[in-house]
């Protein structure tokens, strides 16, 4: 199944329940940090008078986003991909992981 469907394959959530097993801490940590992102997000108060708090709140929407987008990324097994989200150089991160 993974053959033909890749990461869309239900053949995935094997891969998720090991990374959750591995790391538990650290996911349990991540979620309780998007957890209060996410909520923090409707209980901004944005004052259109104030040019700081317009330009602050969709940037603060876009990493909440790309933090999301992350979690999901490495939840699947995804992290080259979740390495382009950070936007850390590529080839660094290739040379220390498959260092010798």
């Amino acid at each position: 199944m993974f053959k033909t469907q890749g990461f869309l394959s239900d053949q995935v959530s094997d891969l998720t329940d090991e990374i959750n097993r591995q790391y538990p801490g650290l996911w349990s940590l991540s979620c309780e940090v998007n957890e209060f992102a996410n909520q923090l997000q409707y209980s901004l108060s944005i004052h259109t008078g104030v040019p700081s708090e317009l330009m602050g709140a969709p940037l603060y929407l876009r990493v909440l986003t790309n933090y999301q987008a992350l979690l999901l990324l490495c939840k699947r097994g995804m992290l080259d991909q979740a390495y382009v989200t950070l936007r850390v150089p590529f080839l660094e991160n290739v040379s220390s992981r498959y260092s010798m």
